[in-house]
């Protein structure tokens, strides 16, 4: 049916807005001309804001006009009065979050983050929201106790204790420092030009620690000193559980954040570098007498995976799911070389590297986990800093 040839109200079996143009048109600066409308009831918009609010604006927009049928039928109630209301909804909400100050900004997005995810104690696996459903995302599984004395063992051994010698340093600075610093140079951020990536990393290290610190909580992993009172951590221990390691967590979650916006300017070779900081970090936790081996890798996986969940665009397929249970290989429990070389390995390819230390991938299915305002925080942060 023509769109001429619809009553108004239109019924159902009339075309959808993606059939004859949009109903709504972004002008977004003075270089974006807004295109020729191709609808008569479509409504030009004058918007300074990313172009995150375009695509919410949009899908707002065309969930409104088919669902929202009936308020159509009210006497002088018009598609472009729906349509410019949906917008101006839409513009206020994104509007309203630049304009908060930094810590009510910060706790909006941890709690749109937060109600997307929930832990499953039974299997210890994490689930993120898709729609009204419920999709496994990460399962990290507490090693069995006698591997857990087998590898703090290993942290007495003369190998350890040579290379925790060469690190002494290192290991003081990520202790009582923001890991930040580590990946800034190599990056080539400035503070001043980079203020909104700065931000968005700080913002992501935020919405990553409650989903740390619930599995740390329930997976209830002692640490080293705990089970082999001998030992001796060469900083403070902290006073929660060892799995997984949060430096690490955070180590790789800046990594592949950083990945992903050097990769809108075409530098995808920084990705390699970039991990291999965040590998060091989370071995020298390890050094430190803080960590199992075990916790290190369940740390790089948890921020390779919140990472991909914060990259992932609202309604794009997630294709992963992670999953770590260590392998019964005794040779996987020692620190040394063979560890080294394969978070070595992982700066190229991570899961390849990491699979014989017992972390997995599958393919996932499913739409994204839709975080419409973090997604504003990221796509400021790439437009300013990195397009």
């Amino acid at each position: 049916m023509a769109l001429d040839a619809c009553p108004k109200p239109a019924p159902l079996d009339c075309p959808r807005p993606n059939d004859y143009g949009g109903l709504l048109h972004f002008n977004t600066g003075p270089n974006r001309p807004a295109p020729p409308a191709s609808n008569p009831y479509a409504v030009q918009v004058q918007a300074g804001g990313s172009e995150t609010d375009v695509v919410q604006a949009n899908a707002a927009l065309f969930t409104a006009t088919i669902h929202g049928i009936k308020e159509l039928e009210k006497p002088g109630y018009t598609a472009a009065d729906l349509a410019a209301a949906v917008v101006a909804r839409e513009l206020a909400m994104s509007h309203q979050l630049r304009t908060l100050d930094e810590g009510p900004r910060r706790a909006v997005l941890a709690f749109e983050f937060g109600s997307m995810l929930r832990l499953d104690e039974t299997r210890a696996t994490l689930q993120r929201r898709v729609g009204e459903a419920w999709q496994d995302w990460v399962t990290i599984k507490r090693p069995a106790a006698a591997s857990l004395v087998a590898m703090a063992r290993t942290l007495a051994s003369t190998e350890f204790l040579n290379e925790r010698t060469q690190r002494l340093q290192e290991i003081a600075v990520q202790d009582r420092e923001s890991l930040l610093p580590a990946f800034v140079q190599l990056a080539g951020l400035q503070t001043g030009r980079h203020q909104r990536t700065l931000e968005m990393l700080r913002i992501a290290v935020l919405l990553s620690q409650p989903v740390l610190h619930r599995l740390k909580q329930h997976l209830a992993v002692p640490r080293p000193i705990d089970l082999l009172p001998g030992l001796r951590a060469v900083v403070e221990v902290p006073a929660h559980g060892a799995m997984p390691s949060g430096h690490a967590c955070t180590a790789f979650l800046i990594a592949e954040l950083l990945a992903h916006c050097a990769a809108q300017q075409g530098r995808q070779n920084l990705r390699p570098f970039l991990r291999r900081v965040a590998a060091r970090i989370a071995e020298n936790r390890v050094l430190a007498g803080l960590h199992y081996v075990s916790d290190a890798i369940a740390g790089a996986l948890l921020g390779t995976a919140m990472a991909e969940l914060l990259i992932q665009a609202e309604g794009v397929s997630l294709p992963v799911k992670h999953r770590f249970e260590l392998p019964s290989d005794a040779a996987v429990l020692h620190f040394g070389a063979s560890i080294g070389d394969s978070f070595e390995a992982s700066a190229t390819d991570l899961s390849a590297a990491l699979a014989g230390l017992g972390w997995t991938q599958d393919a996932g299915t499913g739409a994204g986990t839709a975080l419409p305002l973090w997604n504003q925080v990221l796509t400021e942060a790439l437009d300013a800093d990195w397009r």
